[in-house]
């Protein structure tokens, strides 16, 4: 009695599991070869946001415009942001980081600063909508209100050609930082204030130069060239 207890012991998993490696993997093959394309499908197709095309986005403005029936808030939230937008936040919470390139020591607290410059009509950071703060080492400008819609991309410009009288007055050499427009605009009017001084040379560090930014150097330095 005990042998036979024995060889049912070893005889009975052999057998068992001889037919499922036999069956099990012809089974799960199948149904990977059908289930799997499937699954796929499914990802692909939830993946796909139904975004405005630009054509829909125009249409968008155009029925806001005409105060014509609005698409649902659904729709405007599903579709893609495109690259211009990006561009127009930048462009609408735009600022300037002007480093001294000389001095390695580490920024202070920062304290609030009015900066004026004749050339620029007399106005003021608070007037342009922007409030620049001095560190010791860096000025930094930012919008003195981020949602203020009055304030335009000529404020942003200004301020930054502003920073530069204060620069040039302080005998810097810079690294900038920021918006690309605030930091082309610094560093045309680096140029301006270079070819008029006899004394301190801003040195701009990092940065080169657009062809962007030259032809503005050009026509600026050279007023009756303008075609």
């Amino acid at each position: 009695m005990a042998n036979k207890k024995k060889e049912l012991k070893i005889e009975s998993p052999v057998y068992v599991t001889a037919e499922q490696e036999q069956e099990t993997p012809d089974v799960t093959e199948e149904e990977t070869e059908t289930t799997e394309p499937e699954a796929v499908e499914t990802e692909e197709t939830e993946a796909k946001p139904a975004g405005f095309t630009t054509e829909k986005l125009q249409n968008f403005w155009q029925s806001f415009s005409e105060e014509k029936q609005l698409p649902s808030l659904e729709e405007v939230l599903a579709r893609e942001i495109t690259p211009v937008e990006i561009y127009h936040l930048l462009e609408r919470f735009a600022s300037l980081i002007v480093w001294n390139a000389d001095d390695l020591t580490s920024a202070k607290t920062g304290k609030r600063i009015e900066l004026k410059d004749d050339e620029e009509s007399g106005e003021d950071n608070a007037e342009l909508r922007y409030t620049v703060y001095d560190f010791g080492v860096a000025l930094v400008a930012t919008p003195k209100d981020l949602f203020d819609s009055e304030r335009t991309l000529s404020d942003a410009l200004k301020i930054a050609r502003i920073m530069m009288k204060e620069v040039q007055r302080r005998k810097w050499n810079i690294q900038m930082a920021g918006f690309d427009k605030m930091v082309s605009a610094a560093w045309v009017k680096v140029q301006q204030l270079n070819e008029r001084s006899k004394e301190h040379k801003i040195e701009v560090i990092d940065y080169e130069p657009r062809e962007y930014d030259l032809n503005i150097l050009f026509y600026t330095l050279n007023p009756t060239n303008r075609g």
